[in-house]
């Protein structure tokens, strides 16, 4: 894992959009194949990274052909670029991601199990599920951090640009459906990537066919200026920030899901969701104009072969 810190003493913009900037940077400018973003809310001691109040970016290329060096040289490279939505680059913002240090991730995996069992997560995070956690104890252990926040009879609103992903684990969908239908949602809003390479038709039409079969509405929207993954009760602003995408827990390194503070979830509502439906209605009247169009071409056509 490489470790970045987020250095804002030059920063010239208002200081709520820097979780904004910070999510649309990590969506749209900095993607490398098979290489994970992570936003740390925990740092053990053990680490001996001495800085604080500021945001920490773990970097996971360990599964990626690249090395430390390239990725702190396109980091380098990706703070000159242009950020959609934003229509500045970080250069231009004055806000810096700074090379702090590399640990390798089987030690991420000992000192996160070691600092949990001195600490039991009490003061920062809920849970924590790792490799040999299995399928009932992931299901458990999300429905109660689902309980927690109020989802039993409310929207439950997930946010995941891989949540429907072409690849999956063999138990996915079984993990998925089973913490749905255990924390008693009414519906669930799923927020995902629309890009090729984060989305899949075919694996929407298996979750929709799931949704039906439960009798729980589905409603799915595409966005791709968000990385965190969260979920989130818009209704009572409660939420839980998940370490790794829903296709990846209990995979890899440890997923650590921490309780979220009602500002960090109100400024996601009012932006990154907001922003989703608004994309999603712009699809869906592009779409009518389509078949609108292609429907008024036939029909022209139509009364030129009868006269």
């Amino acid at each position: 894992m490489i470790y970045f810190s987020l250095d804002l003493k030059n920063y010239i913009g208002e200081k709520h959009k820097i979780g904004y900037i910070n999510s649309s940077f990590f969506s749209n400018i900095f993607k490398l194949e098979n290489v994970e973003v992570h936003s740390i809310g925990l740092i053990p001691p053990e680490f001996n990274i001495k800085i604080s109040n500021t945001l920490i970016e773990g970097i996971d290329n360990e599964n990626s052909i690249f090395t430390t060096e390239d990725i702190i040289k396109f980091m380098k490279e990706a703070h000159r670029k242009i950020i959609p939505g934003i229509n500045k680059s970080l250069d231009e913002l004055g806000i810096k991601y700074e090379f702090i240090k590399e640990i390798p991730n089987k030690d991420v995996e000992r000192i996160f199990a070691d600092y949990m069992a001195e600490n039991n997560f009490e003061f920062v995070c809920e849970s924590v599920i790792n490799k040999a956690t299995t399928l009932e104890d992931k299901i458990e252990i999300i429905s109660k951090e689902l309980s927690k926040i109020g989802a039993m009879n409310n929207v439950l609103t997930i946010m995941d640009p891989y949540a429907l992903h072409k690849k999956y684990p063999h138990d996915y969908w079984d993990f998925l459906i089973g913490f749905i239908k255990k924390s008693g949602i009414k519906k669930l809003k799923l927020i995902v990537s629309s890009k090729a390479n984060k989305y899949s038709n075919t694996s929407h039409e298996i979750l929709e066919n799931k949704m039906n079969e439960l009798s729980i509405p589905l409603k799915v929207l595409k966005n791709d200026n968000f990385h965190d993954r969260v979920f989130i009760v818009e209704s009572n602003k409660k939420g839980v920030l998940c370490g790794c995408s829903l296709n990846g827990i209990g995979r890899n390194t440890s997923c650590i899901i921490c309780e979220m503070n009602e500002e960090d979830i109100d400024e996601i509502i009012k932006t990154e969701i907001k922003q989703s439906v608004k994309l999603s209605l712009t699809r869906k009247s592009k779409s009518i104009q389509y078949f609108l169009l292609k429907f008024l071409l036939l029909t022209f056509n139509f009364i030129n072969k009868c006269t």
